[in-house]
């Protein structure tokens, strides 16, 4: 009698465990489904932007001139974060004089407006870079101009980043 009582028990607690995981199963299969259109509607964002080309054979991938752009704004970042970095925790002075005084009163809008400069400069070489392409009556000076830029920005850049590195690794 209380062997058949407990086989009862078991096969009830078995069938409980049984519907929890549907219903975890139902649950973790509609988060992946909003997940997803999430996920394509930042993809469909992007593509009207122009930045993911969905043309080629293997995919959604990044159109070629979106690379160099990306290194600038990944530049540009680092940029940013060594100086939030040296200016927090090491008492460091940014350089740049027109920021200067906003990174020693407001760090949040001085990190609102690097970050924002840093995607625009970003976006308008990515755009510069697709013009470009287009026929136009000098086409050889204005690659010119557009390619010495950007090397001059990344440039820059690099200098900047490589003195807040070494700013911050002679304090430590």
């Amino acid at each position: 009698m209380v062997q058949q009582g407990l086989k009862q028990t078991v096969k009830k607690v078995h069938i409980n465990i049984y519907e929890i995981d549907i219903f975890m199963l139902t649950i973790l299969y509609k988060r992946i489904t909003v997940m997803t259109n999430q996920h394509w509607k930042h993809v469909s964002h992007l593509l009207q932007l122009g930045i993911v080309n969905s043309n080629r054979p293997e995919g959604n991938t990044l159109k070629k001139e979106a690379w160099p752009c990306l290194i600038l704004v990944f530049m540009g970042i680092t940029d940013w974060l060594t100086t939030v970095i040296g200016t927090v925790y090491f008492g460091a002075i940014e350089a740049n004089p027109l920021f200067a005084n906003l990174a020693q009163t407001n760090l949040i809008v001085f990190s609102a407006v690097k970050l924002s400069v840093t995607l625009l400069v970003g976006f308008l070489f990515y755009r510069g870079f697709q013009i470009e392409k287009t026929p136009r009556i000098n086409p050889q000076m204005d690659r010119l101009f557009l390619q010495g830029g950007y090397f001059l920005s990344l440039g820059a850049l690099t200098v900047v980043v490589t003195n807040n590195f070494l700013a911050v690794a002679g304090v430590l």
